[in-house]
């Protein structure tokens, strides 16, 4: 069932963008008929399921690792896109304004010989607004940038089983990291997400960031440098799109 929330998404996208071919990515017999009229085009996936529970807890709370959904989703609709920029939203989001865009474009400096340049311009993420704790870790509810740049960072392997139940069954590289996190997951979602795109350019990056606990002066000032070569990251007031949970 189309929550009430995407179709909030889906009307405000039309307001603030009307000439956008807006393509809505779901699974194998939903019943998007609540929607139809709301976007241009509907693209079908066999549902990938989740990946397990998300965290370690000793209270009987359940969320699910939801991450090969993603990306699976993300894939086949920026797969249908034949614009040359594409805005990737999660249909829990509205959209107030079109601030973003004059972020675009407008920082063109690059280290020409680093390793960590994965597009071929920056992209636009969420998550300037909270603190930088975790290396390797931009926000995944928005992205706009060029189309084929927005595909590389999705078109990656999915999370497997094993790391996606890391822990408890290895040790963490810092155990006081990890007790805050105590997530299940070898990699944050976020993490799996941008370190896996990054191996294409530079492929040693995992011996950087062995698990999600991994913070230090060496991975953190590294992923400083990934996150400037390939994002402008804004606070969701300068996107001019907000969360609706």
């Amino acid at each position: 069932i189309i929550p009430d929330l995407t179709i909030k998404s889906l009307t405000s996208i039309k307001k603030h963008l009307p000439k956008s071919h807006i393509i809505v990515s779901t699974w194998d017999g939903a019943d998007v008929s609540s929607i139809a009229s709301l976007c241009d085009e509907i693209v079908f996936s066999p549902d990938p399921g989740d990946a397990g529970e998300m965290h370690i807890r000793e209270l009987n709370v359940s969320k699910k690792n939801n991450i090969n959904r993603q990306l699976v989703s993300t894939r086949e609709g920026l797969k249908k896109a034949r614009t040359k920029y594409s805005l990737k939203i999660r249909t829990d989001f509205i959209v107030e304004n079109l601030n973003f865009l004059k972020y675009f474009g407008k920082f063109r400096q690059w280290d020409s010989q680093s390793d960590l340049r994965l597009f071929d311009e920056r992209v636009i993420c969420a998550g300037a607004d909270r603190p930088w704790l975790k290396p390797f870790f931009p926000y995944d509810f928005l992205f706009f940038g060029l189309t084929h740049d927005l595909l590389n960072l999705f078109d990656i392997k999915l999370m497997s089983k094993e790391e996606a139940a890391w822990f408890p069954d290895h040790r963490p590289i810092n155990l006081d990291n990890y007790n805050y996190i105590k997530g299940r997951f070898r990699y944050i979602p976020e993490q799996h997400i941008f370190l896996t795109a990054l191996s294409k350019q530079k492929t040693d990056i995992f011996n950087f960031v062995k698990d999600c606990s991994d913070v230090n002066c060496t991975n953190v000032l590294l992923s400083q440098k990934a996150l400037i070569e390939n994002f402008v990251v804004l606070t969701f007031k300068d996107f001019g799109i907000y969360p609706l949970k």
